[in-house]
């Protein structure tokens, strides 16, 4: 790429993103557009981008290697496409897989650690979701302890965890310390505020019912130490729709979000694990409200806790051993039948 025009059409947020990705390299990156926002004014003072207020002209585009069209405007999209495709030149319509010759995922800059996420152009709101949420979780001093102690590699897992897969022994107890510094070392993982939620109704056209702002009320729930080690390990997981992203039917808590009448509705399963033993829970019995919802997963662990033969009895040990109905008679009290 070193010394390579590569050509940006429309100066949206998303292309800014595009750029900063171009920016690792050594390309030649012009931009066209009426307006540029005060980042791209920023770039173009240092030098590290050109600007242009007007279109590209056809040996502009000729010449690049590549390029990225960003305009938010559907007529101009398509104008600029059919520039590129009469010049034969490779272009990426941004979110918009199947009129591009090419895609490239979302960026996460934690230098020296990049982190890429993509869904190949299907899912793009849910990949810029993700995008903030890790940019939110994981600090860009982060990047520096995979740097140092652990291969320049850091990993997110399908149960929203981050790792560092490639630690040495030796480095633990300074990996430990620089987490500390950065809010990262809190020893929660397998337990009840170690919740997986899918992005739900905030942030995906699918979902009937609001995921994160209910794992987070959980989490501040649980957020006493004493109180989730006293609980012990339990797999909580949540859904906003019956596409079940959060896996949620394999919780031992899973919570399914649904729309009934215009107002979000919960149902909970329970006894699912998606481990060795590998099980789907079992329907409670009518949903709950989101109000209502926070208190009926506190009755839930309340049945455990009272009927637990000892510590070492796991929730979900505990619910094989029991059955739904100790757990459906304190959720739906006075109700011999829930269904």
């Amino acid at each position: 790429m070193a010394g390579q025009p590569v050509i940006i059409c429309g100066a949206s947020k998303d292309s800014l993103a595009k750029i900063r990705l171009l920016l690792k390299t050594s390309a030649k990156i012009t931009v066209y557009d009426t307006e540029f926002g005060a980042e791209y004014l920023r770039l173009a003072t240092i030098k590290a981008i050109r600007l242009e207020t007007n279109e590209p002209a056809s040996d502009a585009i000729k010449a690049a290697v590549f390029g990225y069209i960003g305009y938010e405007d559907i007529q101009m999209r398509r104008r600029i496409r059919a520039l590129f495709i009469a010049a034969g030149t490779p272009f990426c319509l941004i979110d918009d897989k199947d009129n591009s010759d090419f895609i490239t995922p979302a960026i996460i800059d934690r230098a020296p650690v990049t982190i890429a996420i993509g869904s190949e152009g299907l899912a793009p709101v849910l990949v810029r979701h993700l995008k903030a949420r890790i940019e939110a979780i994981v600090p860009l001093s982060a990047g520096r302890l995979a740097h140092d102690y652990a291969y320049d590699e850091i990993r997110i897992s399908h149960e929203q965890n981050i790792l560092l897969p490639h630690l040495p022994k030796q480095h633990l107890l300074a990996v430990w310390k620089g987490l500390q510094k950065i809010g990262l070392a809190s020893a929660n993982i397998g337990l009840a505020s170690d919740i997986i939620a899918c992005p739900g109704l905030d942030y995906c056209t699918l979902a009937t019912a609001r995921s994160i702002p209910i794992a987070q009320s959980l989490g501040v729930r649980f957020a006493t130490r004493k109180r989730e080690q006293d609980i012990g390990p339990l797999k909580i997981k949540i859904s906003g729709c019956i596409n079940a992203c959060g896996h949620h039917h394999v919780g031992h808590i899973g919570i399914l979000g649904l729309e009934r009448a215009g107002v979000e509705n919960y149902q909970i399963t329970l006894g699912g694990d998606g481990g060795e033993d590998a099980a789907l829970g079992n329907h409670t019995g009518p949903g709950f409200s989101a109000e209502e919802l926070i208190q009926a997963i506190d009755r839930i662990l309340d049945v455990y806790l009272a009927g637990r033969t000892s510590k070492q009895e796991t929730f979900i040990r505990f619910y094989r051993r029991v059955g739904l109905p100790p757990f459906k008679a304190a959720l739906y009290p006075g109700k011999t039948e829930a269904s």
